[in-house]
């Protein structure tokens, strides 16, 4: 069946009684469609999805791209579980985010309003730490930050830049976060881990001593 989000404007927003398709639920890869306003015309396409787990449940992951004849570029990120995930304006505009929802009753993610002057809780950057302990036996654990929600990827290689493990590979929200790298079945030396979330990367050295 088809089924479209439609975002409807009353009299107070500039383009007044607007009505426009925000976004086609049972859209897939490659499909288009576009809004016509009275100056210009926004164009809507899938370019690309994946399959992951959001707030724990399995969902396929829709990535929108929107633009204009004045050059603007929108990304979205949208599932049919929980509707739009990510709307990243770009550089020097607005980023939404869903940190958790309430559906039919059910919690999902968290839902807890947190002041922006909460300086304690308060995310500005993509970054990671140093693993610790280093040099290690066994296992180590390594703290990461990010800024906006963004499919993360954290992986561990070996000398020969092979992935010998994915310790991170999912969408998650702007956030701290740890994580811990057992390497219980690996044998001594040196490996490198990479942080990730699709536009930037960091990556740092650490030391197994068995």
């Amino acid at each position: 069946d088809d089924m479209d989000y439609v975002m409807r404007r009353d009299s107070s927003f500039h383009l007044p009684n607007n009505e426009e398709i925000y976004y086609k639920k049972n859209a897939m890869y490659g499909d288009t469609w576009e809004n016509v306003y009275p100056s210009q015309t926004h164009f809507y396409s899938i370019i690309d999805t994946a399959q992951d787990i959001v707030f724990g449940k399995e969902t396929t992951l829709k990535f929108l791209y929107i633009t204009n004849q004045s050059l603007l570029e929108q990304y979205q990120v949208w599932t049919e579980e929980f509707g739009l995930l990510a709307d990243d304006h770009g550089e020097g505009f607005y980023t939404q985010i869903l940190k958790g929802c309430i559906i039919d009753g059910i919690l999902y993610g968290d839902t807890i309003v947190t002041s922006i002057l909460d300086e304690e809780n308060l995310v500005i950057n993509f970054a990671i730490s140093q693993n610790y302990p280093n040099p290690f036996n066994s296992s180590t654990t390594i703290d990461y930050e990010i800024n906006s929600q963004s499919f993360i990827n954290l992986s561990v290689y070996n000398l020969l830049g092979e992935c010998i493990s994915k310790l991170v590979n999912e969408v998650q929200p702007s956030g701290k976060y740890k994580t811990k790298f057992n390497a219980e079945n690996i044998s001594s030396g040196i490996y490198f881990y990479k942080l990730t979330d699709g536009n930037k990367s960091i990556i740092n050295k650490m030391i197994l001593l068995k």
